[in-house]
């Protein structure tokens, strides 16, 4: 009788919002699909929700788990539906590999064909990861010019401060408007805050608390 693989499945998210939950379950659900037709049986499954793919994997908890497993022989390959899920950057990735490959343990990517079996298949792998960080790098730069730009026009980046707006050109504005089913205007709460943290050293939840007594809303 022919003897099956015995697969690790492995997935990750960076955040554990609901999501990023979404993204892993898309994931598992895929790989577990694709398995069977892969003649390959799935043992044990390996989930990192809320952690980054630039920690080493034996500093993820289901990371290391995994590690742990396959130095026992647990384990044939390991599936991932993406090098990203793996790890997000070449070095780390290359070091998971090289971890996996001293243990006579494959690795199989659900979007990225390749095989880590031979000279050129390894080849394939590099420089798969290898495009796959610069990607990351030019989508990084993109995004801080972006936010560059942005901050140069004056315009706000990031979340709204309590007591401001934005207006239709996306700068800061007082809020003058009041809450609804109040009188009071954030804006007049601004200073008392700034005076209770900053010169009384009182702490933010003992202001919330304190203006939650006296019916203010924060």
């Amino acid at each position: 009788m022919e003897e099956l693989t015995r697969a690790a499945l492995y997935a990750r998210v960076p955040s554990d919002d609901q999501a990023m939950r979404g993204s892993i379950d898309n994931q598992t659900t895929a790989l577990r699909n694709a398995a069977p037709h892969w003649g390959i049986t799935i043992v044990d499954e390996y989930l990192d929700d809320g952690y980054s793919g630039s920690l080493p994997l034996d500093k993820r908890p289901e990371g290391l788990r995994l590690s742990e497993d396959a130095k026992v022989g647990k384990i044939d390959i390991v599936l991932f539906y993406k090098i990203d899920r793996l790890a997000r950057s070449l070095r780390n990735f290359l070091d998971i590999v090289d971890f996996f490959e001293g243990l006579g343990i494959g690795l199989r990517s659900m979007s990225e064909s390749f095989d880590n079996s031979n000279p050129m298949g390894k080849f394939a792998v590099h420089m798969i990861a290898a495009v796959a960080e610069m990607e990351r790098g030019v989508i990084q730069e993109r995004t801080t010019m972006g936010r560059n730009r942005v901050a140069a026009e004056g315009r706000w980046i990031g979340v709204i401060p309590y007591g401001y707006l934005l207006d239709t050109n996306g700068h800061l504005i007082p809020n003058t408007t009041p809450r609804p089913g109040y009188q009071v205007i954030e804006t007049e709460l601004i200073q008392p805050i700034f005076r209770m943290v900053a010169d009384e050293r009182v702490s933010a939840s003992t202001v919330a608390k304190q203006f939650t007594v006296e019916g203010i809303p924060v």
